[in-house]
């Protein structure tokens, strides 16, 4: 039984009389539940029931300090956004790249689409990875051979070796847009 169907178990005791459709699940108010047990965990002050209960251990994310949410919060975020700007980056230097290899601005194009293109269909592949290895080892995986692949197009001799280290970074740099979504601090809870 999650903690959720504990707490929702406990409040429908001290209410028999009402049906629980008829609260959808969340009650704010503490004054009309009884806490003395224990059971149910409210804020600091004492007057709203804490929805999500919260557990006892001190790695449960809503048992963080504000500034570690905010912190963990704001690491996520620059995560999920560095994929879109590495992958927007490479527009602006198509003509300088052009010229560099000898190549038409057309084909330097193309190492731009196929790279937006991989790290769109990445998150599937991130979500079916996730569920079986887990998020944690996935998302750290994933990054870490998207920045070997980032090296490795920074310090290409050919286009050719560029355009692989891009296939290579377009495909594994979609970790941080699809992990992160499913992070505790980004469900915004109200637990500090």
């Amino acid at each position: 039984m999650s903690d959720l169907d504990k707490t929702a178990s406990a409040l429908a005791k001290q209410m028999p009389d009402s049906n629980p459709s008829d609260h959808n699940g969340y009650a704010a108010d503490a004054e009309r539940f009884s806490t003395d047990s224990g059971a149910l965990k409210t804020t600091k002050d004492g007057r709203t029931v804490l929805i999500p209960q919260p557990s006892d251990d001190r790695n449960d994310p809503l048992n963080w300090s504000s500034w570690k949410k905010h912190a963990v919060l704001l690491t996520i975020s620059f995560v999920s956004f560095l994929p879109d700007f590495g992958t927007a980056f490479g527009s602006v230097t198509q003509i300088p790249q052009a010229k560099y290899w000898h190549i038409p601005v057309p084909t330097i194009q193309e190492s731009v689409a196929v790279n937006t293109m991989l790290s769109g269909v990445s998150g599937l592949a991130v979500v079916m990875l996730s569920n079986y290895f887990g998020r944690a080892p996935v998302f750290f995986w994933m990054k870490l051979i998207a920045c070997a692949g980032c090296i490795w197009y920074a310090k290409a001799q050919t286009f050719e070796s560029f355009y692989s280290a891009r296939i290579l970074v377009g495909f594994f740099v979609g970790a941080g847009q699809s992990v992160s979504r499913n992070h505790p601090t980004t469900d915004n809870e109200r637990h500090t």
